[in-house]
């Protein structure tokens, strides 16, 4: 049981002026962080997505442009040369510099970034991607990268700066949006199964969350908008963020519930106890905090979900690990899951039960209201573990457990 607590040297590539008229485009939803995959994303030659930091590198260096902010943060480390230019901003010929050493880069993201998961200075488009009046700033998806061509934008939509007027708003059928903008499964090591419902020691028995697998330092998103979130530190959990929201409408059969969200052993936290935070928005970065701090416990976020009849209930939820207490809406909301999305897609749970208690599966109420999750990709060898397979704890006749909807 928890207790909660307040609390470089520049490669120069010109980027030419961007100005087209585009087509009508679909109003936009707000960003989906989860359909932002490795395979997805457009890199130049000699660099590839840095799910971790958000960023095109390369094993030296990190592609520009970059906002305004983050130009400011890595002058500090950068001493102007001796015509007062700096390798930063700008080079001797004074076009925008694009490439910097990729750890000069990473610690200019972690330094500025906000909670929205956009440097400071910059908001997130309709597209979105976080820009300025001006420019909206990379990595972009190879989808983008090709609308953009296709309206005048040529050669320097490869650039990483494209005007918001040749990116087209994203749209999605998702009401929530995945937790992760890369995918390597289930936490699988010798300590313990990370799947919902696995066999536990500490927690009564089975497992209360499922265990997402991922490095150290990758940014977590909430999948949902939330003016009621919580943050704190114990033993168990270390740091944590609860976050409240309704429940996906479309698998809560047309009943009123509300989802209180447990991320468990962050490395850092981006939002403020008692703040709010908007979909896709990012809430702080995977750790190993708390119990999970164990060399032998594979990196990940413990993610869990309850389902509470009131707001209040689901703020007040302590999300302790032994208590399995039902509520109305859990069971309704379990009952409404099955007819929406688990009966027609055939869906069946292979190695735990789709709920305990007031708790869904974290993994069937994602898979059922996103589309765009990231598919399943090999964890780096620093995960230590083997991959724990979406499909060995799923199924499914209507799409690919390991792909998404």
């Amino acid at each position: 049981m928890r207790t909660l607590v307040s609390g470089a040297t520049a490669v120069v590539l010109m980027s030419m002026p961007l100005s087209a008229c585009v087509e009508d485009v679909p109003s936009a939803d707000e960003t989906d962080p989860g359909a932002f995959t490795t395979s997805a994303s457009f890199c130049p030659t000699g660099f590839s997505y840095d799910g971790t930091n958000l960023l095109c590198t390369s094993a030296t260096e990190a592609v520009a442009p970059f906002p305004r902010s983050m130009v400011d943060d890595c002058k500090r480390f950068v001493a102007n040369r001796a015509n007062g230019t700096n390798a930063c901003e700008t080079t001797v010929a004074g076009a925008v510099s694009t490439r910097w050493a990729r750890s000069l880069a990473i610690g200019a993201r972690s330094r500025t970034v906000q909670p929205s998961g956009c440097s400071a200075g910059t908001t997130r488009s309709t597209s979105g991607y976080c820009g300025d009046a001006a420019n909206l700033y990379g990595p972009f998806t190879k989808n983008d990268v090709t609308f953009c061509k296709a309206h005048g934008g040529g050669s320097a939509c490869e650039t990483n700066r494209i005007a918001p007027t040749l990116v087209a708003p994203r749209t999605t059928t998702s009401e929530w949006s995945y937790i992760l903008p890369l995918d390597y499964g289930v936490r699988e090591d010798d300590v313990g199964g990370g799947a919902f419902g696995a066999a536990r020691g500490n927690s009564a028995g089975t497992h209360s969350g499922v265990d997402f697998l991922a490095p150290v330092g990758t940014s977590l998103f909430s999948p949902c908008a939330s003016d009621d979130v919580q943050v704190g530190f114990d033993s168990g959990y270390g740091n944590w963020v609860q976050i409240v929201c309704p429940a996906p409408a479309s698998l809560s059969g047309g009943r009123t519930a509300w989802a209180s969200l447990l991320y468990g052993h962050l490395s850092s936290v981006a939002v403020s106890d008692g703040g709010s935070i908007s979909r896709g928005g990012r809430i702080g970065a995977v750790g190993k905090t708390g119990n999970a701090a164990d060399p032998a416990i594979n990196a990940h976020v413990h993610f869990e979900i309850t389902i509470q009849d009131t707001q209040q209930g689901a703020h007040d939820d302590l999300h302790g690990s032994a208590d399995n207490t039902g509520t109305v809406a859990a069971t309704n909301f379990e009952s409404s899951l099955r007819a929406a999305c688990l009966t027609p897609n055939g869906v069946t749970a292979l190695t735990g039960p789709v709920r305990r208690g007031r708790r869904p599966d974290p993994y069937l109420v994602l898979i059922c209201s996103v589309t765009g999750k990231p598919a399943l990709t090999s964890p780096p060898a620093s995960l230590q573990g083997t991959l724990d397979r979406w499909s060995a704890n799923f199924s499914a006749s209507g799409f690919d457990v390991d792909v998404g909807r």
